[in-house]
């Protein structure tokens, strides 16, 4: 298995900054394929493969984008959600988004979505509801690192969250941290 602390990084530069070049703002269809080409590059860096293979919206399974390493299986799980406010739950159709990485068994799990008012700081709402979702989780597991990648406008945040054992864990257990690179 690939070691994933390396490989956590280089995808975080991949989709704050490759990502952001490639797309326009506003679009969400720009940014999803934006995310699919960063990672396409990645994965060929890597010898890796990315599912769903011909691009976005050709084929996905369960998650958005999916990078597999042959003979071991799947090594990073991305999920992303846009124009949430369009939905007549914003809010919930973020965490239903989220909820998705829940599904899928790997070692790196991303996140991308955008919600206005970047300010370094998660919306209370926003961790509330991941967190939530996180503590009802049988399946954690130490071995799991997630990554929010929150987008406002042309502006990024990047935050972690890893699991302190295999299992469930309380509310207090779940804090979202700034990335540190």
């Amino acid at each position: 298995m690939k070691t994933t602390e390396n490989l956590a990084s280089t995808l975080v530069n991949a989709i704050t900054v490759d990502a952001r070049k490639r797309a326009k703002i506003g679009s969400s269809r720009d940014w999803t394929q934006a995310i699919w080409d960063s990672l396409k590059n990645l994965a060929e860096e890597r010898n890796l493969t990315i599912y769903p293979k011909e691009g976005p919206y050709k084929g996905e399974y369960h998650l958005d984008f999916t990078l597999w390493e042959e003979g071991f299986g799947p090594i990073v799980g991305v999920e992303s959600q846009w124009l949430h406010w369009r939905q007549k739950d914003p809010l919930d159709s973020v965490g239903w988004a989220f909820d998705k990485l829940q599904g899928i068994k790997c070692d790196l799990k991303v996140f991308i979505f955008d919600w206005d008012g970047l300010n370094a700081k998660l919306p209370a709402k926003i961790v509330r509801r991941l967190r939530d979702s996180m503590c009802e989780y049988q399946m954690n597991s130490l071995s799991e690192h997630y990554l929010l990648i929150w987008f406002s406008g042309s502006d990024s945040e990047v935050f972690e969250w890893r699991p302190i054992r295999t299992g469930k864990h309380s509310p207090r257990e779940v804090t979202f941290s700034p990335w540190k690179k």
